[in-house]
């Protein structure tokens, strides 16, 4: 069953933020805040960029804050599917804890002025996605070493 569970939220997880960050961008660039580009090879702006401003600022926040406990969802139940092939520490989950707060400290602080503000987000993305790829090296590594099963399948 959390074998399932792991794999629909993992799409989820893939789709979301995704699809997020691009209505992010459509909407920031309707109202004049960032320009139009494409981002993915022009470099003409970035995440941040495009919710700071507007009414794409509140639609970022309320679209990541949520999508962050979805991660944290998706920690939780990898750590459980482990938990149940003898990997007794709660390693997997404590790094989502922490990768899922940083991105709400991120989400929460994009769009304030100042340098503090800005340490935070800063301090707050790098955070969210080291620990969220040290957390994919985890469960990569803990499958590997107890050969088991795909759960997608």
């Amino acid at each position: 069953m959390i074998s399932r569970d792991i794999a629909r939220v993992a799409l989820v997880l893939a789709i979301l933020p995704t699809a997020v960050i691009n209505i992010n961008y459509l909407i920031a660039a309707s109202e004049g805040y960032v320009p139009w580009c494409v981002p993915y090879w022009d470099s003409c702006t970035s995440i941040s960029a495009t919710g700071q401003e507007g009414s794409a600022f509140f639609f970022f926040k309320s679209t990541m804050i949520p999508i962050a406990f979805i991660y944290l969802w998706y920690w939780k139940l990898a750590d459980q599917a482990l938990a149940e092939t003898d990997h007794s520490p709660r390693t997997i989950a404590n790094i989502g804890i922490i990768a899922c707060v940083a991105l709400i400290c991120y989400t929460g602080a994009l769009g304030a002025v100042g340098d503090s503000f800005r340490l935070v987000r800063r301090i707050g993305i790098i955070v969210f996605f080291t620990f969220t790829y040290l957390n994919q090296l985890l469960v990569l590594y803990q499958i590997h070493r107890r050969k088991l099963a795909d759960p997608s399948r």
